[in-house]
């Protein structure tokens, strides 16, 4: 009490870490760049030309790295979920972190025989093929560095796969491993375990939205169409 006034403090709005990054690392500065080069009167004449062209630069920079394959050493236990499973008949894959970062080619390298891959959406792959206990865990993503996976191991459902059209995401009930993988620069670090819960999360839509590179290019060619518009007209005017 003591006669002191409290002090009152607005609720702070908490947003997810990688749409800060994102905004921090890529939307913000894009922005101020923009804000600079139309404050010079050459740039004015073709604002089209220079949002698409910004549009691409910024969407080549995103990713790190570019084509990498990430292996995963054989060191993981008996299977988390399901320890009884006599081998797994798919793997799926999430990208988690950083954000900007796809999978590439088919998602997976270096398959076991008879093992085929596809990329569901731009940040979930899956490899699937006959029954095993000895697969090959090899990702192949464009970009990211610390790179977050989370990785699903199951035992049943790999027909599904080949259907026509493809149905995506295994269902729990065959369940079997699930554990989150971390790399950096020297490459795997290493695991932690995941559970069925947290497969939930993830997102399985094969119509996902697109990346934010392919976002920040749309957004900016839309941009400068507008502004364009609007400079014809009080040109007209």
């Amino acid at each position: 009490m003591g006669g002191s006034a409290a002090k009152l403090t607005a609720p702070s709005t908490q947003y997810p870490p990688h749409i800060v990054g994102f905004c921090t690392t890529w939307v913000v500065p894009v922005y101020r760049l923009i804000r600079i080069l139309l404050t010079l009167d050459g740039m004015k004449t073709n604002l089209f030309t220079t949002a698409l062209v910004l549009a691409l630069l910024f969407a080549g920079r995103i990713p790190a790295l570019a084509g990498t394959v990430w292996v995963i050493p054989p060191e993981a236990p008996a299977y988390l979920i399901n320890p009884s499973a006599a081998g797994v008949d798919v793997l799926e894959a999430f990208i988690r972190t950083p954000p900007g970062v796809t999978f590439d080619n088919q998602g997976f390298a270096s398959l076991n025989l008879g093992w085929n891959a596809t990329i569901v959406n731009s940040t979930y792959a899956v490899e699937y093929g006959p029954l095993s206990n000895s697969l090959a865990e090899n990702l192949d993503i464009t970009g990211g560095n610390p790179l977050t996976v989370d990785i699903y191991a199951f035992t049943g459902c790999a027909s599904q796969f080949s259907a026509t059209p493809l149905v995506s995401a295994c269902p729990v009930g065959d369940l079997t491993d699930a554990y989150q993988v971390t790399f950096n620069e020297g490459g795997y670090v290493g695991w932690t375990a995941l559970t069925a819960d947290s497969l939930i999360l993830e997102n399985t839509d094969p119509n996902a939205a697109p990346e934010p590179a392919s976002m920040l290019l749309i957004g900016a060619g839309l941009i400068g169409l507008a502004v364009r518009r609007y400079h014809k007209r009080q040109l007209g005017g």
